[in-house]
């Protein structure tokens, strides 16, 4: 008995529990080798099956659905709400169209009638560079000027319109090279003094957000000028003979558009008040701009 007990004990394999498989350990096992079991666990940690934890979403494949019309996506592609109730800002388009009639006038044709006061074609270039020079005088002292005392810009570009109808009409007038060469030099200061407000003046009229817009819209009303300018002023040429008509049509022109600014700042208001930057504050301002019309 004792040689068969020996043998059964000695041939018995030796079983070992799988890590799979879930064995359950003795709490004296437990008690007498803590380390071995905190060392199992770092080994085989538990997972976490609670439904709280963070999953990446998944993007869905379905397109969003638009229902807006084509009008209505052409109308929000060129803004069109920007004119919506802002009728200043409608009359300061009207203005840039028919002010561009007179500076294309008085640019294109300034040459030929100095020439006529002056023979000699390097004199009239001289003259014709003391323009220049009054640009660079008034650009920034105008530019100072309604900043600094934050000046109503379109009354501001009103009165400069006015004043360049003046010097136009003035000009007809010299007889003599020292007597134009002045009144060049202010044409040049009048002149920057409301070419170099359009910017300030559209942004004066519109609310956040829609200056860029707003800007286009002007450039393409002072093309319509500037391409009507210059015909009309040829043909006056040709019937009159003289170019003294062609000023006179464009200090008409200028007279008319500076009354209509002073007089529709007083009657319109802007959507905005003055002395706004150039630049929404905030990013929610940019997005707000148009939607709020």
């Amino acid at each position: 008995m004792f040689i068969a007990a020996a043998l059964i004990v000695t041939i018995k394999p030796s079983i070992k529990p799988s890590r799979s498989e879930n064995v359950d350990i003795p709490s004296s096992t437990k008690e007498s080798n803590p380390h071995q079991i905190s060392r199992d666990e770092d080994e085989h940690p538990e997972v976490d099956t609670d439904e709280t934890s963070t999953e990446i979403p998944r993007r869905s494949t379905t397109q969003p659905t638009d229902s807006t019309s084509f009008y209505e996506r052409f109308c929000n592609f060129f803004d069109f709400g920007i004119f919506k109730g802002n009728h200043l800002y409608i009359l300061v388009l009207l203005n840039q169209a028919i002010a561009a009639i007179g500076i294309s006038i008085s640019t294109v044709h300034l040459a030929p009638l100095v020439q006529t006061i002056v023979t000699s074609t390097s004199v009239t270039a001289s003259i014709l560079t003391v323009s220049g020079i009054g640009n660079l005088v008034g650009s920034p002292t105008f530019g100072f000027l309604v900043s600094h005392f934050q000046l109503n810009k379109v009354l501001f570009m009103g009165f400069m319109q006015i004043l360049y109808a003046a010097a136009l009409v003035l000009l007809t007038f010299m007889p003599s090279p020292a007597a134009v060469t002045p009144v060049v030099f202010v044409l040049g200061v009048v002149r920057i003094g409301f070419v170099g407000q359009v910017n300030v003046t559209i942004r004066s009229t519109l609310p956040d957000g829609s200056f860029i817009t707003g800007l286009g819209w002007g450039l393409l009303m002072a093309s319509f000028g500037q391409l009507a300018g210059p015909i009309i002023s040829g043909h006056l040429r040709d019937v009159t003979g003289s170019y003294d008509f062609s000023f006179y049509l464009a200090a008409a022109v200028f007279a008319v558009c500076g009354l209509e600014l002073t007089v529709g700042n007083f009657l319109l208001k802007p959507k905005i008040s003055e002395g706004v930057s150039l630049q929404a504050t905030t990013p929610e301002d940019t997005e707000q701009g148009v939607s709020s019309l």
